[in-house]
């Protein structure tokens, strides 16, 4: 019976009016328990958004916690154009005098230029390249023999069509030649072979010819990784060069600038989450979900404990150099110029000149800070390298699996869909109760109707008495 409107004619009462403040009054138990379900999403949200970051801070820790990212060298050559080069982490410092005599190159043969590309050649028989055979059928165009060589496995060969030439190219550069023979004289034919021998060879086989500090050597490649170890040169025209290895200073700089930045990101978001304050009153909707972790210890404590864990001493090391502020990382100065939030915050600067002065005077040093004991379980915390308890603890917080914050937002979702159950309970509830209220108002509006029938008749009966 819910929806049916009733007008309370004959009672003269606003009776939707009167049905709509009662039901208005049942359903505070209903805004209540939403209110607090949009308290506990809020809530979600903003642990989520500190698992986020926190996650952002693992990948960044972990990427100190390896010898690579430490042991990153570069490559700058003064001729780009001769050759190109990079490193990798088992080069070490060095400038070697490069000369490129000649490139390698694949060796490249190929037929008489033909009538037609796309005509039957009218030839059969097979030829052998590099020990494979390859049929050709009397029907056969150039460009069938030419897909057919590249269908044909283990060629060692690419075939190509240009200006109606078939050309075969060895697919590596080197002295290495092509070998080809034939029977039913399809080769010779194409203009391919003559006598058994190539009649067209576009590009002779032949290796790299260098001097690198005046020794000579000889690569079948153009790109060469044996050459200087950790180093990969690649030869691009003739020509002469000075090839320069060096640690790259400035990409781990910028991993650890990246580490420091998404830990202040994450000191800042907690600060500022347990900081707001709640809105007393709350007269509002907003009102009522601001300052929602205000205070929260678990929050608290997960920026007191990162600030630790970022600030104490490694165990084992040198004093000069067992924690960040011995190469340059340390905490907000108090200025004058600004509102010093940052000090609250407990957010860190680096100090990129002293940063990298400790890293060109002692890298191993800075590395064993950030990664010591990495990938070994069990030990306490003052034993791990900054990045690897770092690490450690944003894994304890964010995974998955069992991670605290992970727990927590599971205990709000459960509390939401409990409460959610309760809503629709309240609802079915409402809606009978609302049922009900339309029913009696209609039963009353019903009678009264008879009431003023039977009245009217009353009234018309005594009239003619």
């Amino acid at each position: 019976m819910a929806g049916i409107s009733i007008n309370g004619i004959m009672s003269g009462l606003d009776i939707e009016s009167i049905i709509s403040q009662l039901m208005s009054i049942e359903k505070v138990p209903v805004s209540n328990k939403e209110l607090k379900q949009k308290i506990l999403t809020r809530k979600g949200e903003i642990y989520n958004d500190i698992k986020s970051r926190l996650e952002n801070l693992e990948n960044f820790a972990r990427t100190l916690t390896y010898e690579s990212t430490f042991n990153a060298f570069k490559a700058s050559c003064s001729e780009e154009s001769v050759i190109s080069a990079t490193a990798s982490g088992g080069a070490s410092n060095g400038v070697y005098a490069l000369v490129v005599d000649s490139l390698a190159r694949a060796h490249t043969i190929g037929s008489d230029r033909q009538a037609d590309k796309s005509a039957a050649l009218g030839l059969s028989g097979t030829m052998v390249i590099n020990g494979q055979g390859v049929e050709v059928e009397s029907g056969d165009s150039l460009e069938d023999i030419r897909d057919n060589i590249n269908a044909t496995e283990d060629t060692g060969v690419t075939a190509s069509i240009i200006d109606n030439v078939l050309r075969l190219k060895m697919t590596e550069t080197g002295a290495t030649q092509i070998t080809l023979t034939e029977t039913g004289g399809v080769a010779t034919a194409l203009g391919i072979l003559d006598s058994g021998t190539f009649k067209n060879e576009f590009v002779a086989a032949s290796d790299a010819l260098l001097t690198i500090d005046g020794q000579q050597m000889s690569s079948s490649s153009n790109v060469i990784d044996n050459l200087i170890e950790g180093v990969t040169v690649t030869l691009m025209e003739e020509g002469s060069v000075t090839l320069s290895i060096s640690r790259d200073t400035g990409s781990i700089i910028e991993n650890i600038q990246n580490f420091v930045n998404q830990y202040n990101s994450v000191a800042d978001l907690i600060y500022s989450s347990v900081s707001e304050r709640k809105i007393i009153p709350a007269e509002s909707e907003a009102d009522k979900l601001a300052g929602l972790v205000s205070g929260d210890a678990t929050l608290q404590n997960m920026r007191f404990r990162l600030n630790m864990l970022m600030s104490d001493a490694v165990t084992g090391m040198d004093d000069d150099i067992n924690q960040l502020s011995f190469i340059g990382i340390n905490k907000t100065s108090f200025s004058d110029s600004s509102d010093n939030s940052d000090i609250l915050v407990g957010k860190l600067t680096v100090d990129t000149a002293a940063l990298t002065e400790a890293l060109e005077s002692d890298p191993e040093e800075v590395m064993e800070l950030f990664n010591k004991n990495a990938g070994v379980e069990g030990l306490p915390d003052e034993e791990y390298g900054i990045a690897v308890r770092i690490s450690n603890y944003s894994d304890s917080l964010a995974n998955g699996v069992d991670g605290l914050i992970t727990g927590r937002t599971a205990a709000f979702q459960k509390e939401i869909d409990m409460i959610e159950e309760q809503i629709e309970s309240l609802n079915r509830r409402l809606e009978l109760k609302e049922a009900s209220l339309r029913k009696k108002y209609l039963l009353m509006e019903t009678a009264l109707s008879s009431m003023d029938t039977q009245s009217l008749w009353l009234e018309s009966q005594l009239t003619y008495l």
